[in-house]
């Protein structure tokens, strides 16, 4: 059986990734099994074909029950040909899954380094930064390092890019708080531990002191096919350039109607600023300061939109919408076009996607103003068990607060003292995000380390940021120091 490489092949195989598959076979031998079709084309394992024909290894024909001595080791089915609908979802799937799906861990990483040679593999600078980081000394960012697992979490994602979101590790803060009567969020951003929640938590409140952020999931949970409306619109420098002016002059009267009234929510205003959101480069959308301001009836400072893969706008990086712990909203029909067209489609996941999120946040309250509104008493532990995050803007780095960026190192102080008042309470779970800054931490309190994404930015800061990230948790937390 004569094994082929396939000819319509949506993978785009990196020069270094070739180079890094050839060494691996040249050094250690075969890995990994081909798929064919009947007809002998591969639709899973072209890169490996590819590799070992350009070696003169690839020999013929190739058998199932290898003896070890051939390089390749085909799996047959009965497809007939590589361009099969069966076939292409399969070889597509092989490589999105895993795609999708590593992540590599870094202490296993770090100790695999430690016993071998993984030089050619890996280069110096990956190894170094997957290194396992040191334990926290007491008394300078929390007693222990702890790592754990975390805990199954919902695969909602916000819709739009947040930088500071704690998406990345928000099943190891559930794992920290555990099931809990009452959950507050003060610093909600882009909600992603709320929306990761894997419990049925009776009372929920979040809150932000940017309007925007805060009408934006009001409007979601009451009203997701206004939202999904307004939201769904091609990419448009002229649209983001006027939505951005148009939505900067709505502000003052937008927070006013909020705090007022808890009930208010506009939809055009939530799905505009989504829709800009997902356009905009870096930091300043709707902020009123920065590039693209208003100075009386002058527009100064105009900047171009995200124009890599965000050029999709709201439609990128959508989560999983199958059915599987999404309340009500059954899975999707096949969403072909069936004489709609593709902007039909698509119209069609936004809408599913808003109806994802106004479940979620079906019995969340929703608050706009300063964070420690929502950490009174009769917010937090006269609902019963609490679990307080703490993310406030850090002080240093590229996270948004309130849509004017991050340079208040007081509200950060603020936080960890209120968090050091209530922390011996048994009544309350508390984590506090920051960065590690050497801080003194009292006995009981542990700190979890973890590595964050990094931002456009390519500064030393911003490519030393994401390793310093931290959640300390209180004592009372789940884990080590619970059990101690």
């Amino acid at each position: 059986m004569t094994v082929r490489t396939q000819r319509k092949n949506a993978n785009r195989h990196t020069q270094r990734g070739m180079g890094l598959l050839e060494g691996s076979i040249e050094r250690d031998g075969w890995i990994g099994a081909v798929t064919v079709a009947a007809d002998g084309e591969t639709f899973d394992g072209s890169a490996r074909v590819e590799v070992t024909e350009r070696m003169g290894m690839l020999d013929a024909p190739i058998v199932i029950d290898s003896d070890g001595t051939r390089p390749i080791i085909v799996r047959r089915t009965d497809i007939p040909t590589a361009t099969d609908e069966r076939a292409v979802r399969l070889g597509l799937a092989a490589n999105r899954v895993a795609q999708i799906n590593l992540e590599w861990e870094p202490g296993v990483l770090a100790e695999l380094a430690g016993e071998f040679d993984l030089s050619g593999l890996f280069l110096p600078d990956e190894l170094a930064e997957l290194a396992q980081p040191a334990e926290v000394e007491p008394g300078a960012g929390g007693d222990e390092y702890v790592e754990d697992d975390g805990v199954e979490t919902d695969d909602l994602l916000a819709p739009f890019p947040w930088f500071g979101g704690k998406a990345r590790v928000a099943g190891r803060i559930w794992a920290r708080f555990g099931e809990v009567e009452n959950y507050v969020e003060p610093f909600c951003g882009s909600a992603a531990v709320l929306l990761a929640c894997p419990y049925d938590i009776p009372t929920r409140t979040v809150n932000d002191a940017d309007g925007f952020i805060a009408n934006y999931w009001r409007a979601t949970a009451a009203d997701p096919d206004a939202v999904a409306a307004a939201a769904d619109w091609p990419v448009n420098e002229n649209d983001l350039f006027a939505r951005h002016i148009w939505l900067v002059r709505q502000s003052g009267d937008l927070v006013r109607a909020l705090d007022t009234d808890p009930d208010y929510y506009d939809a055009k205003i939530a799905g505009w600023w989504l829709w800009g959101c997902c356009n905009w480069i870096g930091t300043g959308w709707c902020s009123g300061e920065g590039p693209w301001a208003v100075e009386g009836d002058e527009i100064v400072n105009r900047k171009l939109p995200h124009l890599g893969d965000a050029g999709q706008g709201v439609n990128r990086k959508l989560p999983h919408l199958g059915d599987a712990g999404r309340g009500v909203n059954r899975k999707l029909p096949h969403l072909g076009d069936a004489g709609r067209g593709a902007c039909a489609v698509w119209s069609e996941h936004i809408r599913d996607y808003m109806q994802r999120l106004s479940d979620k946040l079906r019995r969340v309250r929703v608050a706009c103003g300063d964070w420690s509104r929502v950490c009174t008493e009769s917010v937090t532990i006269r609902h019963g068990l609490t679990a307080v995050l703490l993310d406030p803007p850090y002080g240093e780095g590229a996270q948004e607060y309130s849509a004017g960026g991050n340079a208040d190192k007081g509200i950060a102080a603020e936080v960890w003292a209120w968090a050091l008042a209530n922390g011996d309470s048994p009544e309350y779970r508390i984590g506090v995000c920051g960065y590690d800054d050497g801080r003194a931490v009292p006995p009981g309190w542990t700190a979890m380390r973890w590595k964050a994404r990094k931002g456009y930015q390519a500064t030393d800061e911003a490519t030393a940021n994401p390793a310093r990230e931290v959640v300390w948790f209180s004592p009372h937390c789940l884990g080590p120091a619970a059990d101690a």
